[in-house]
């Protein structure tokens, strides 16, 4: 039996709208139709799978639990499937850059012995549904210690930032944003999915702002991305989601190789005061059109 899970209706254009914000767009002109979806999270098994392993037998259980969701999906009139396949810098799907999730093998680093990402891609064009590959950009782990040969190099290689109970990539480093953008490309690229979400960045906060602070010296010496920018540099944590927009250009630039739109989720956790907001909700579209003009200044040969 599929557990109970609840239904996380997706309605970030209505709320960008009423925000008055612009969700940067990949395509030109209206949406085809009304865009009603649902979150498939993976992490922890959280809406699936129920059960981890490799055994034929518990194979034929997740792919049964997986076609009773997105036939309960169908039959509720939905368009769109998220379905979650980069938790925490391991995937659902055979990847040539990060391991395979522990959530679906119960070993980070294992195959499962098949492709869920495909696997999902497949079920939902046969149920009508777009399929969007969700990805967590920048969580690497909470609290959990991953010791794989891959994990080891990027601990080796200064990619991690650990700060409360989350270990993330630190997005101040290029090397990082490169990798994150690679495996973006990789999705698209290697399956037929409708396109990109990126939800829950997952990066440090309930950090101080002033400069008394214990612990400032400290954040300013982890984080590269606090003279990140252009000859004024980002030294104020406050502009921190201008950064995050220039990420997200950044990532759209795929579309012109994939032609597959990228659909920024509004959900940020700023690093203010410990805040966590909808920027869709906050930001204007004044500040996103001075992130663009900050973009054309130079800001994308640093990306």
């Amino acid at each position: 039996m599929v557990k109970n899970i609840s239904i996380r209706l997706f309605f970030i254009f209505s709320l960008m709208v009423s925000a008055g914000v612009c969700a940067l767009p990949v395509w030109g002109g209206s949406p085809k139709r009304e865009m009603r979806g649902v979150w498939l999270a993976t992490v922890w098994g959280i809406d699936w799978p129920s059960v981890t392993g490799t055994t034929p037998a518990i194979q034929r259980k997740q792919k049964a639990e997986m076609m009773e969701l997105l036939d309960r999906c169908e039959k509720m009139n939905l368009t769109s499937v998220f379905f979650q396949v980069r938790g925490m810098a391991d995937v659902m799907y055979d990847s040539k850059l990060e391991p395979w999730s522990s959530f679906i093998s119960g070993k980070r680093g294992i195959s499962p012995g098949w492709d869920p990402l495909e696997f999902v891609v497949n079920e939902c064009h046969k149920r009508g549904l777009e399929c969007y590959a969700w990805v967590n950009p920048f969580r690497w782990s909470a609290g959990t210690n991953y010791d794989s040969d891959i994990d080891r190099k990027w601990k080796d290689q200064g990619w991690l930032l650990s700060y409360g109970k989350y270990t993330v990539f630190n997005p101040g480093i290029e090397e990082v944003r490169e990798h994150i953008v690679n495996i973006c490309r990789e999705i698209v690229t290697g399956y037929a999915v409708d396109g990109l979400v990126f939800d829950d960045y997952f990066y440090p906060n309930r950090i101080p702002e002033t400069s008394d602070a214990p612990d400032y010296a400290l954040w300013q010496e982890q984080s590269p991305w606090m003279s990140f920018g252009t000859g004024e540099g980002l030294t104020c944590i406050k502009r921190w989601p201008i950064y995050i927009a220039c990420f997200l250009i950044r990532v759209l630039m795929l579309d012109s190789e994939s032609r597959r739109p990228v659909l920024p989720e509004s959900r940020i956790h700023l690093p203010i005061n410990g805040e966590c907001c909808r920027v869709g909700l906050r930001l204007t579209i004044g500040n996103i059109k001075k992130s663009i003009q900050t973009l054309s200044a130079g800001f994308t040969s640093r990306l």
